[in-house]
């Protein structure tokens, strides 16, 4: 086999690692608009492609000792190219479509629609290769094939690095999958035409280029267009898909982010008014700190609180930390919020802010809801709720969004979230926004003291909005009793069972 050849073979190795890590990490991005991007929907897709790659192995080294023919390989790889392409086209128009179900299996089936046969064909190249470089190297089997897998392994690290660094952030989920689509097939019809020339792998060439420029005619439109909406802006961020639409709702224009499955945040364009009952809370503190010096929002969002915040207090310093690096600027250009010097921004995250601080404040709003409704595990924690309670002023109050039922019998999510954080704030109430009857998955604000103060809104009203009727805040103050708590679980940094109280709650309360 000639060094060029040679060359060829291990560059494919390296291309086809690379693709096999563009698609896991393309396929999480691809499910966290209908599923979330928790644990399982992440799992599901590893479980996935990794069955996928060791049916592929196997397949690949009895394939090479039948047929050990590079242009075969290709022809394979080709097809492997052209399969990933339909399944993606497939995806964007099914999800869309598809109405809520279960967070927990449905992502595995679908994993395994599409991008098990995609992943299955890529797996059958590096033991084919090892199988086509081996050959006439008698005694050096080992050497070789541990060089096709160093190099496939290689190429797995360029492709998760430029997957998450710089092609979903940079060109978007379609263009990255699309690409690597586009950029197999044409590699393969090249190999195909240039090195082996034979009149039948022309056909083939031919015939794969011509199918790749099909299915990208007919390529699905995403994302999908929201009811009733009409999208302003579209991007992928480092954590989420990120998507600005407005709804015209008698007379009002509403502007919202959706941030993967979450309609994170809203605003009413031009009025001071916000849509979401929760987060009317942010501005009610007066009678708890009638006077506070700083203000801390833990999860930006399109940055609403803060701007609500700074219009009711205008000279009150406010610090927002917010992970996701892409949403100020969105904030800034379609949410009106707000710039001044005593407004500052952390892009790190939460709990990595609260470590490195040394600041305590008086004021403390947490709407750090991850994509699926769900907070991140390590801000769930008993070490967590201590390291808060460590930032908050002796006389300080936190506000903290909750995405949960208040039917807390048996272990239950939002029992054992009550009962980690009693760990460290025994002076605790619940705001349901809709109404302390219902048992159904609603929007609760918890309501922490540092103190043994009351808890207490006085007068304080929600407006009737989009969402909800106008009510008095202290008519809604509950407690859930401790006794109540006895046997829930105790959410810690070494052992949470966080996620799978999260989807049994979904389930329970949503039919998910």
């Amino acid at each position: 086999m000639s060094l060029l050849n040679r060359v060829l073979l291990y560059a494919t190795v390296f291309l086809t690692g690379s693709i096999v890590l563009i698609l896991e990490v393309s396929a999480v991005r691809l499910f966290a608009p209908y599923f979330g991007s928790s644990l399982t929907v992440l799992s599901s897709v590893l479980t996935v492609i990794l069955l996928a790659l060791s049916f592929g192995y196997t397949i690949g080294g009895r394939l090479a000792d039948r047929a050990p023919s590079a242009a075969f390989l290709m022809t394979i790889l080709g097809i492997a190219g052209l399969s990933t392409l339909f399944l993606f086209n497939t995806s964007l128009t099914l999800l869309p479509s598809l109405s809520p179900t279960s967070i927990l299996y449905t992502p595995l089936l679908l994993a395994s629609l599409f991008f098990f046969l995609p992943a299955l064909l890529l797996g059958i190249d590096s033991p084919f290769v090892a199988k086509l470089l081996s050959t006439g190297t008698p005694g050096k089997e080992g050497t070789v094939v541990g060089n096709v897998f160093f190099v496939s392994t290689i190429g797995s690290i360029v492709g998760s690095i430029s997957a998450g660094f710089f092609l979903i952030p940079f060109f978007g989920m379609i263009s990255t999958i699309t690409g690597a689509s586009i950029a197999l097939v044409l590699w393969t019809a090249m190999y195909l035409i240039l090195v082996v020339g034979t009149r039948p792998y022309l056909i083939i060439a031919g015939t794969l280029i011509t199918t790749l420029f099909l299915l990208l005619v007919t390529q699905s439109a995403y994302p999908p267009t929201p009811r009733g909406g009409e999208i302003v802006a579209v991007r992928d961020g480092l954590y989420s898909s990120l998507l600005v639409y407005d709804m015209d709702k008698n007379g009002t224009t509403y502007r919202f982010l959706k941030n993967d499955i979450n309609l994170s945040s809203g605003i009413i364009i031009g009025s001071s008014t916000l849509p979401f009952p929760y987060a009317t809370l942010a501005t009610a503190f007066t009678t708890m700190v009638p006077d506070p010096e700083n203000y801390l929002v833990l999860g930006g969002g399109a940055f609403t609180i803060p701007r609500a915040v700074h219009q009711y207090r205008p000279d009150l310093p406010i610090d927002t930390v917010e992970v996701e690096p892409y949403l100020l600027p969105l904030a800034l250009t379609y949410f009106e919020a707000p710039t001044a010097e005593h407004l500052r921004n952390f892009t790190t995250d939460a709990r990595a802010f609260l470590q490195q601080s040394t600041t305590t404040y008086d004021v403390i709003f947490g709407d750090v809801m991850n994509s699926g409704h769900y907070i991140p595990p390590h801000l769930l924690t008993k070490e967590f709720f201590a390291l808060l309670k460590d930032r908050l002023s002796p006389d300080g109050v936190i506000l903290l969004n909750y995405i949960g039922s208040l039917d807390t019998h048996g272990t239950s999510m939002t029992g054992s979230l009550l009962n980690t954080i009693t760990t460290s704030f025994e002076n605790y109430r619940l705001v349901p926004m809709d109404s302390p009857e219902d048992k159904t998955v609603q929007n609760i604000v918890i309501v922490l003291r540092h103190d043994n103060q009351p808890i207490t809104f006085g007068e304080s009203h929600v407006p009737t909005t989009l969402f909800g009727p106008s009510f008095r805040i202290d008519d809604r103050l509950i407690t859930t009793p401790t006794t109540e708590l006895e046997d829930e679980v105790l959410f810690t940094d070494n052992a949470s069972r966080a996620e799978a109280l999260m989807a049994k709650q979904m389930r329970l309360h949503r039919g998910w």
